[in-house]
């Protein structure tokens, strides 16, 4: 398990990005899914990976389409996993076997453009408590209106039992 420079009481944090999904609002538009397009010279997802490291975050997984080994990235662990779809949406926080039971998890998608400035923030924060990290603004693109879009989601192991628990509600409806 990583341990992050500058984090009161030298925490470790896990970080989970979320990639396995099947990148369909982005309809493969420069003929490889939103993950792996390029942008200033480097991928989003070799990015992603990148700030987190140079954030002191040394426990990376990706997950990925199985087979694919354009996930595979230097510095992080690749996990594949088929989409669930009794999951739906959901499935970008599963597989929930990855969460770490001893330290901090955060969960990042795949196919986010981040700041290093957003990165350390999610990487630092010191709350000890679960946290969503999102915009909360409205834009419109591609004709929807959305009035929020989610950047990252932590928490520590005490929150597992009622995360899995209000997944598994969210599901049955």
């Amino acid at each position: 398990m990583g341990r992050v420079r500058g984090w009161r009481g030298d925490c470790g944090v896990r970080a989970i990005i979320s990639a396995a999904g099947p990148a369909s609002r982005w309809d493969n538009y420069t003929g490889v899914p939103k993950h792996l397009v390029d942008v200033f010279g480097e991928r989003l997802l070799d990015r992603t990976v990148r700030l987190l490291r140079e954030n002191g975050v040394e426990d990376v997984i990706i997950t990925a389409p199985p087979g694919d080994a354009r996930y595979r990235v230097a510095g992080a662990t690749t996990f594949e996993k088929p989409i669930n779809k009794h999951w739906a949406k959901g499935d970008r926080f599963m597989p929930s076997e990855l969460w770490s039971e001893n330290e901090r998890t955060l969960v990042v998608p795949g196919d986010a453009y981040f700041t290093s400035a957003f990165m350390r923030l999610m990487v630092e924060d010191e709350a000890r408590d679960w946290r969503w990290y999102m915009r909360i603004t409205r834009y419109e693109w591609r004709g929807w209106l959305r009035t929020r879009a989610v950047y990252g989601f932590g928490f520590y192991p005490e929150h597992i039992p009622i995360i899995l628990e209000r997944m598994e509600s969210l599901a049955a409806l």
